[in-house]
């Protein structure tokens, strides 16, 4: 469950960013997730990322340099990495025993999680 913790609690830091780099972030996101549809092997990919270079389109679009664009592109994941780390042990998922009675056969333990999220204290 360490892995799924980790990509919700990144989740959670990616909504939080600021609506620039937010912007930036979810179309570069977007446009890798389209080439590793489309690509049948990762050699596949990397080459689709090559030909297609989507910070070429990022930097039209959003009418920065390339550089630029991917120099962004790297803080935002650092601090994405960065925040997620820090929030990590904030986190708990509680497993809670409830009974499932939508079954015709009759009441059926189920497991559901809870999400607890510590405060933090200054």
């Amino acid at each position: 469950m360490g892995s799924s913790k980790y990509e919700f609690v990144r989740k959670l830091c990616i909504q939080n960013l600021h609506e620039d780099d937010y912007l930036l972030f979810a179309a570069n996101e977007q446009a890798e997730l389209e080439l590793a549809g489309i690509a049948e092997t990762e050699e596949e990919f990397l080459q689709l990322l090559t030909d297609r270079y989507p910070v070429r389109m990022l930097s039209q679009r959003f009418q920065l340099t390339e550089e630029s664009v991917f120099q962004l592109i790297q803080v935002i994941e650092q601090k994405i990495h960065s925040e997620t780390l820090k929030h990590l042990d904030q986190v708990t998922l509680r497993e809670i025993p409830l009974k499932d009675t939508s079954s015709s056969k009759g009441e059926h333990n189920t497991k559901n999680f809870i999400l607890h999220c510590m405060q933090e204290t200054n």
